[in-house]
């Protein structure tokens, strides 16, 4: 792990906030809508407008947006890399999410643990 790496290198980014061109190459490179991005990271139309003019995110939106980021590449190694088969993976219901969708459930931070816990069953082979 490099310097910048670390847990409390990335936490003291975080902190600072990180740029806003970091949510657009998410948008990017998940192929999300930019609403669909906004409604998973929790920011409103005006206030991503806001935030493209400031250049930067908040700390709350700079985590939810790692999470976010972080769980995209869990549902991207369960894909076998196939980012179109990743994204569509995420907007179909799950009944072991009560019937919502994980893009639906991981607005949240217990909603993003519990997709994580689905995706390592299906990694493992554990359907139920």
């Amino acid at each position: 792990m490099t310097l910048m790496n670390t847990p409390a290198a990335l936490i003291d980014r975080l902190k600072a906030g990180l740029p806003f061109s970091r949510l657009a190459r998410f948008q990017k490179a998940t192929g999300f809508a930019a609403d669909q991005i906004g409604e998973w990271v929790g920011i409103s139309p005006r206030t991503m407008a806001r935030r493209r003019e400031e250049g930067r995110l908040n700390k709350e939106e700079s985590d939810r947006l790692m999470r976010a980021e972080n769980l995209f590449a869990k549902v991207l190694e369960l894909a076998s890399g196939d980012a179109a088969a990743a994204r569509q993976w995420m907007q179909i219901p799950q009944e072991v999410l009560s019937g919502r969708t994980p893009l639906e459930f991981a607005t949240t931070d217990l909603g993003t643990r519990e997709v994580e816990r689905v995706i390592g069953r299906l990694m493992h082979g554990v359907f139920s």
